[in-house]
């Protein structure tokens, strides 16, 4: 070989986006045929990847994010640097629908066709190509009714809007779970938000939460450059003070223009694109297509939460500063219920939340475990439920768990509005 070429194949293998401007080429929004450049979400799911590898040694990533912003490129791209570089290396990629199913091999053929390093193709299907020499391959299926990619090795799966795959806990078990957690194995799933349920929702949440090998990834719509109106923005242009978008009636329960740009960072150009797009396509729908939070993105389909939205949203870019003791709320839960979950606090300012599925006794020792760690100043429990014999059998390890423990009921009425409920009177 060529000693350019060489050293060309080696710097590829090692510098994915090197390989991406370098080999690949991509047709871009405006139709035109240009050099795969990655743009600020895929740059950020990248570094997420090449981070995750060095920790783990593998990719798990749940991925939410809005449409149109180039995860699935990235994506085939990513299986197409693993199978065309590396010798007995399979790619499985499962798509929502047919027609999403030949767009996505179209990128991957585009990159191939073009790509002046590529391998020598073998005999290849429909929505497949195989690298005969390197004994690895490529392919695309759409999830239908009936499962598919049961059997077979593979080294890398991408599940393209899995919120919407129809009999979507089917073709977990025929084809996601039968990744191995090898090294350097790869699985992706993305999409758009669908509802607060089903498969991808519960994974999302999971992966929030911690539990498992999947690490969520959330991408923003402000992250796109293209995303903007600037012909809109003339000097007569003003945000809203009463509404989400102007021109709509006001709703408490959203965020006005004026608290969205100021939340989320977005100059004038940015929010006349969202208010264009919002009255093209309705406020539910731009959040749950074009979500700026994660929360947002699920919101449309939730109408019944507890709290809601707005306050949410803004108390998580609220910048808050710590002062004052340390304090730790439990929220017990059995094993068969929902998470065990322990939170600690300084002033208004949460340092982290932790979920576990636990029995009784490891309950008890992991709140243990947690005060002896963090020496809290004082730690409030559920007292209803379950939490009653658990706070009794932490306060039997010592005089210092029964002087810090304190029982709240957390379906009760706070201190505070029974405060001014007494001073208002009846």
């Amino acid at each position: 070989m060529d000693p350019r070429l060489f050293e060309t194949v080696r710097r590829c293998r090692g510098d994915f986006e090197f390989f991406a401007r370098t080999c690949l080429r991509i047709v871009d929004k405006s139709g035109t045929d240009v050099p795969f450049i990655l743009n600020d979400a895929q740059k950020y799911i990248e570094s997420r990847a090449l981070d995750m590898l060095r920790r783990k040694g593998f990719v798990r990533f749940v991925v939410l994010k809005g449409r149109q912003q180039g995860i699935s490129t990235w994506s085939q791209a990513r299986a197409y640097h693993k199978t065309s570089l590396w010798p007995n290396q399979s790619a499985f990629v499962l798509s929502h629908h047919g027609d999403t199913s030949e767009n996505i091999f179209a990128i991957t053929e585009n990159y191939h066709r073009k790509n002046q390093l590529a391998p020598v193709t073998g005999a290849s299907n429909a929505r497949e190509l195989s690298f005969a020499r390197l004994n690895s391959s490529y392919e695309v299926q759409t999830a239908g009714s009936k499962e598919v990619g049961r059997g077979g090795t593979r080294q890398f799966f991408h599940g393209s809007e899995v919120a919407f795959w129809e009999n979507a806990t089917g073709h977990f078990k025929a084809s996601v779970n039968s990744i191995a957690l090898l090294p350097n194995t790869w699985v992706i799933l993305e999409s758009t938000a669908h509802g607060v349920d089903g498969e991808f929702y519960r994974r999302w949440q999971n992966a929030v939460a911690g539990i498992g090998d999947y690490e969520a990834v959330f991408i923003p719509w402000v992250w796109q450059k293209e995303y903007r109106r600037d012909d809109l923005v003339g000097p007569d242009f003003a945000l809203s003070t009463t509404s989400p978008v102007l021109g709509l009636d006001p709703d408490g329960d959203e965020l006005t223009e004026a608290e969205y740009a100021q939340t989320f960072g977005c100059d004038n150009a940015q929010m006349a694109w969202r208010r264009q797009k919002v009255l093209d396509e309705g406020l539910d729908n731009f959040k749950q297509e074009y979500p700026a939070t994660a929360e947002e993105a699920f919101q449309s389909a939730n109408k019944g939460s507890f709290i809601p939205a707005k306050p949410v949203m803004m108390a998580r870019k609220r910048r808050v500063e710590t002062a004052g003791p340390l304090i730790m709320g439990v929220d017990p839960a059995g094993p068969d219920g929902d998470r065990f979950t322990i939170a600690r606090r300084i002033g208004t300012k949460c340092l982290g939340i932790e979920y576990r599925k636990v029995g009784y006794v490891e309950a008890v020792e992991w709140m243990k475990a947690e005060i002896d760690k963090h020496k809290p100043a004082a730690v409030f429990i559920d007292g209803g439920g379950l939490g009653g014999p658990l706070i009794a059998f932490l306060r039997e390890k010592g005089p210092k768990y029964d002087d810090l423990v304190q029982t709240v009921n957390f379906g009760g009425t706070s201190q505070a509005k029974m405060a001014h409920k007494t001073k208002a009177g009846p």
